[in-house]
């Protein structure tokens, strides 16, 4: 009996020991945890209020040194076409910045690699929410997304596209074609491929005719950055669901899909035969009738 009781003791106190070890792991790797989220929103905060006082100075040259030790390229550049499309500074979702919102930056974690980022803007006392996703390459933190203002304070990964393959493009008809064709234009977009411009281009050249090459090559020359087959800058992955086509008359399609939520674009295409595929001749938008 009380050889018994012996052993229950031991199994007893083996089980308060193991159970400590667990909460004692757990503590660590929380804390672990938290440090790392801790460090990652002072750095994420540091590199804000950095860029934040050189365009109050009017330090781009600093600022572009800063965007490529703490950015990925990809970003960089989808921040240009953002910046394009809103006629303001994605970074911090403004033209300016006064000196005296620097002590209101705050970094909060979110979730995974997710990070939200704000500020009191002193020109109207609104707080300006940024979300933003960091990753770890070569031991180096980088911001690789910034969710752009017409998203306002949504995050999470699920904003990102991760298909990068071309899809094929369909010519049995000029419906499916005009479909897949876009499918497939506006995906490169959505992928922030590092050789995006290289990418439409090599879809052009193939899709379209050298009047609607032209067409293109003209506006881009007069708008900077700005694209005629989807009347805007940039294409975001939320943006994709909407997209809807309407044949019209004749050789005449219109492609629909809505931007910053309520904004609805149309663009008038031309689709012609050509060599037994189907080619954009023309484009045309709402502000050329």
């Amino acid at each position: 009996m009380k050889s018994k009781i012996l052993y229950l003791l031991s199994i007893f106190l083996f089980f308060i020991c193991s159970c400590h070890g667990q909460i004692s792991q757990k503590s660590i790797f929380t804390t672990n945890e938290q440090k790392k989220e801790k460090d990652i929103s002072q750095t994420i905060k540091n590199f804000y209020v950095s860029y934040a006082s050189n365009v109050s100075n009017g330090f781009d040259v600093e600022n572009d040194v800063l965007l490529k030790e703490n950015m990925t390229p990809e970003l960089i550049a989808k921040i240009h076409r953002i910046s394009a499309a809103v006629g303001s500074d994605p970074i911090i979702r403004a033209q300016d910045f006064n000196l005296e919102a620097l002590s209101s930056f705050d970094v909060k974690h979110l979730e995974e690699d997710w990070y939200m980022v704000s500020y009191i803007s002193t020109y109207n006392d609104k707080v300006i929410k940024i979300p933003i996703r960091v990753k770890n390459k070569d031991n180096k933190l980088q911001i690789d997304y910034i969710t752009p203002e017409w998203n306002n304070s949504l995050y999470g990964d699920s904003l990102l596209c991760k298909q990068d393959t071309l899809q094929t493009i369909d010519s049995s008809s000029p419906m499916l074609f005009l479909k897949t064709f876009y499918a497939t234009y506006t995906m490169q977009y959505c992928t922030m491929s590092l050789d995006l411009v290289n990418r439409l281009e090599v879809l052009r050249e193939k899709f379209c005719t050298k009047k609607a090459s032209d067409k293109i090559q003209k506006t881009r020359a007069s708008e900077q950055g700005y694209d005629l087959l989807i009347d805007y800058y940039d294409f975001d992955k939320l943006w994709l669901p909407t997209l809807s086509f309407a044949h019209l008359n004749g050789d005449e399609y219109k492609v629909s899909y809505t931007k910053w939520q309520d904004m609805t674009t149309n663009i008038f295409v031309s689709v012609i035969k050509k060599n037994d595929m189907y080619v954009i001749d023309d484009i045309r938008v709402e502000s050329d009738y």
